[in-house]
């Protein structure tokens, strides 16, 4: 019985789960947990609570039992909110993401207890070079007293700095800023960086191994949006910029005679906006191929087509870019750009005249969700936005609809992609999704074809008037595949 044949029959006053269990349709509190005893995914499983989740993912629950009415109500809720396409996704899905579970991932707990080993050391020698420099000891991990170190003992400049109700913040950007006064504040990121390396992920890979593989559970929706997130550990927070983190994804091994396939989506969180918004330039900056940060760049900078646009000039239309995707405030832009208030919303007015169709479509977005109190993705994924007030909620509709709409996205492909190997039967699995990213295991001899797989499943998950792109690499370990792949 397909989904919405499932859904017109519990509408019916005759609605009987006799006729349910003729059709062998089967529901169940969690489907995860059933699947991890399955080969192959089923048609006629359904997952309650999961529908639950779609219908308000602020309201959550492990509830075991449901009633038939309870079953009835829940679903006709599916239907009458238009949540049928998301949910036979996400229902499928659930395949997928109890197999991740099951399989696990490999690390080499020998390298991982290294790192420990040097991360405990590293920590040490700060704290020693800290103390005999201040000629006492204070505790580190303290706010209050390295507040308290920096600002009445050192006396450090606090013009412009945030300040709470305890005092002035001691937070990553004001201890960057600190740094030029003093080599202190270095000293204290550096043991803030070791200390998150440990407590984090190191600690946790070890402590959670077992004959080293580690095994996360896996929210499927993890965010309103629909991400999926990690816990115990969360190697999605696992930073790849920083050279002592990312030793950390070269203890995360693909196995003997395999590799890991990394995948990533391109700017998808912009090509979705240019889809949403259809504004023509976005449209023809992405069908062309162009860098979209560089043509941002230049409508901000009324540069000339053909003119070269500065590595700088670059980095500010990035900002730019993901400002608006996250409806970043006037004072934050500043912030992130090192000028005034008025500069930035300058900027910010010379991006929305170029872009008319952005701005257009916020506008619309806007007051369309205010009435309807909800955002919707592609496939009809909705954000409730009734708990948020003022810039918030203003900053909650305009993301929400393209993140939630990436999440379809990669779930559609990670759909596809199992479906796909389980069809060729490949010696292949998801291992990890990471946002806009996906980690396959595969076997060496078959990593060609999976890859081709992959990339056409991640490129026509779903047909939006701009092109998607993924990029590809392989390595054996997770890290390679970062150092690779990574722009």
């Amino acid at each position: 019985m397909r989904l919405n044949q499932l859904l017109q029959a519990l509408q019916e006053d005759n609605f009987d789960l006799e006729t349910i269990r003729s059709n062998r349709i089967v529901f169940f509190p969690t489907l995860k947990q059933i699947y991890k005893n399955f080969s192959t995914p089923s048609n006629n499983f359904y997952d309650i609570n999961l529908a639950k989740i779609l219908i308000n993912s602020e309201e959550r629950s492990s509830k075991t039992h449901f009633s038939r009415d309870e079953i009835r109500r829940i679903f006709a809720d599916i239907f009458s909110l238009g949540l049928e396409s998301v949910y036979e996704l996400e229902n499928h899905l659930t395949f997928t993401i109890a197999k991740m579970e099951e399989k696990g991932i490999l690390i080499d707990l020998k390298k991982l207890k290294a790192l420990q080993k040097t991360a405990n050391e590293k920590i040490q020698e700060i704290e020693r070079e800290v103390f005999s420099k201040i000629g006492s000891y204070i505790n580190l991990n303290s706010p209050k007293q390295v507040a308290k170190l920096l600002f009445e003992d050192l006396n450090l400049p606090t013009k412009d700095l945030k300040r709470g109700k305890t005092g002035y913040s001691t937070d990553y950007d004001t201890l960057v800023y600190l740094s030029q006064f003093s080599e202190l504040p270095n000293l204290i990121l550096q043991h803030r960086l070791y200390g998150k390396a440990k407590s984090a992920f190191i600690d946790p890979l070890i402590k959670k191994s077992k004959n080293e593989i580690i095994y996360p559970r896996i929210n499927q929706i993890g965010t309103a949006t629909g991400r999926i997130t990690y816990e115990n550990p969360n190697i999605q927070a696992l930073p790849i910029k920083d050279e002592f983190m990312s030793k950390i994804r070269d203890c995360i091994l693909a196995g003997k005679n395999r590799v890991f396939i990394r995948a990533d989506y391109s700017q998808i969180e912009l090509r979705i906006l240019a889809h949403l918004s259809k504004d023509p330039y976005l449209i023809n900056a992405f069908n062309t191929d162009k860098d979209i940060h560089s043509e941002t760049a230049r409508l901000i900078f009324n540069l000339k087509k053909d003119s070269i646009v500065q590595p700088w000039q670059r980095s500010v239309g990035k900002t730019v870019n993901f400002s608006i995707l996250y409806g970043t405030t006037i004072f934050g832009l500043a912030k992130a750009l090192s000028t005034t208030e008025d500069q930035a919303s300058l900027i910010l007015k010379n991006f929305f005249l170029k872009l008319s169709g952005v701005d257009d479509y916020f506008k619309n977005l806007t007051k369309k969700a205010l009435k309807e109190k909800k955002v919707n993705s592609i496939l009809g994924r909705i954000r409730w936005i009734n708990n948020f007030k003022g810039s918030e909620r203003i900053r909650v509709i305009r993301n929400s609809p393209i993140q939630a709409s990436a999440s379809d996205l990669i779930k559609i492909a990670m759909k596809n992609i199992t479906d796909q190997i389980l069809q060729q039967k490949l010696d292949s699995h998801i291992q990890i999704q990471i946002h806009d990213e996906l980690i396959i295991n595969t076997a060496k001899d078959s990593s060609e074809i999976v890859a081709s797989i992959v990339k056409n499943c991640m490129e026509t998950a779903y047909k939006l008037d701009v092109p998607l792109k993924v990029e590809i690499s392989k390595g054996e370990t997770w890290y390679e595949t970062t150092i690779k792949g990574h722009t």
